[in-house]
């Protein structure tokens, strides 16, 4: 299982499925804030995000940028999340 998703709260599993999706559609989905929680050197490391359930698939964006690789690796924005835009979305499946 990629993710789990408990009160606003994404425990993500690596490695995960992760596809980019065009931002074009962000206005088509309602979206909640939660957090994005994945380990880090053995601890666990929350980040601020938006997300929309979808079927059977999860759809993230980010509220802020944090310059920590996990991060950075999972939304593609590259080092010190360079290529940063809070209209970045992702898709998880489990």
């Amino acid at each position: 299982m990629g993710y789990t998703l408990n009160n606003n709260i994404i425990m993500i599993n690596t490695p995960t499925k992760v596809t980019t999706i065009n931002n074009d559609i962000i206005d088509n989905y309602q979206w909640k804030e939660g957090n994005i929680c994945m380990q880090d050197m053995r601890k666990d490391k929350y980040y601020e995000i938006y997300f929309s359930e979808n079927c059977n698939t999860l759809l993230l964006r980010p509220k802020k940028p944090y310059m920590c690789y996990n991060f950075e690796m999972l939304f593609g924005f590259g080092f010190n999340c360079s290529n940063y835009s809070d209209k970045a979305i992702i898709e998880l499946k489990n």
